[in-house]
C-alpha cells in the first residue's frame, strides 16, 4: 500500500495546532510527545514508520520545532508547532488561495505517475509569459482536489477509523474545494 503521505502530513500538522495551547507534561506549552503523535496516527491506520518519516519532513522544513534542538533522534522527543506554522494555520491563506495550491503541484509528491506528469505539463509557463492563466490554475486544483478525495477515500477503506479522526484532511478538502469555487479575482 502506498502511504497517502499528504494527508499523513496534514493530520500531524492538524493535530499539533489543535494542541498548540496545551500544557503538556513538561509544563511547556505546545509541546508534544512523538509517541502521543504515533498512537493517534497509528489509530487512523498510519505505520509508525512512516509517520516518522512524515514527522521529519515536516522538522526539515522547520514547520515544527523539537525540543531536542536536533541533537537526538525523533522517536522519544516532543514536537511543537512552529510560530510559521501558527500563523498559516490561522490564516488558512494556503489552503483556500488557487494561486497557492496550483504554485505548489510540481513540488508535491503524488502515489500516481500519470497525474504527476500532466499537472506538470498543465504547470508549465510559456515563454514570455510570468505565469499560468487563471482556468489552467483551477484545472490543475481540481484535478489535485480529485486525488486528494480519492488518497482520502482509500485510506478510509483500508483504515476505518482514519474516516471518523481525520479532521484535519476533511478541514483540507472542503478548503481546497471551496478555492476552486470562487472563481477569478475580480
Amino acid at each position: 500500500m502506498a502511504v497517502s503521505f499528504q494527508l499523513l502530513v496534514n493530520e500531524i500538522v492538524d493535530y499539533l495546532v489543535t494542541r498548540r495551547k496545551a500544557t503538556s507534561d513538561i509544563g511547556s506549552r505546545g509541546y508534544v510527545r512523538v509517541r502521543e503523535i504515533l498512537n493517534a496516527l497509528n489509530r487512523m491506520g498510519f505505520s509508525p514508520e512512516d509517520a516518522i518519516k512524515a514527522i521529519n519532513f515536516v522538522h526539515k522544513r522547520n514547520l515544527i520545532v523539537a525540543d531536542h534542538l536536533g541533537r537526538t533522534n525523533n522517536r522519544t522527543r516532543r514536537f511543537r508547532q512552529g510560530a510559521r506554522l501558527w500563523l498559516l494555520s490561522i490564516a488558512d491563506f494556503w489552503r483556500t488561495n488557487i494561486h497557492y495550491l496550483a504554485g505548489i503541484v510540481p513540488s508535491t509528491y503524488l502515489n500516481d505517475r500519470k497525474l504527476a506528469e500532466r499537472l506538470g505539463r498543465l504547470s508549465q509557463i510559456n515563454p514570455g509569459f510570468n505565469d499560468i492563466q487563471f482556468g489552467r490554475k483551477q484545472e490543475i486544483v481540481v484535478l489535485l482536489h480529485g486525488y486528494l478525495s480519492e488518497e482520502y477515500n482509500r485510506h478510509a477503506n483500508e483504515a476505518p477509523l482514519f474516516a471518523e479522526q481525520a479532521v484535519g484532511t476533511r478541514f483540507l478538502l472542503r478548503a481546497v474545494e471551496s478555492s476552486i469555487t470562487r472563481g477569478p479575482p475580480p
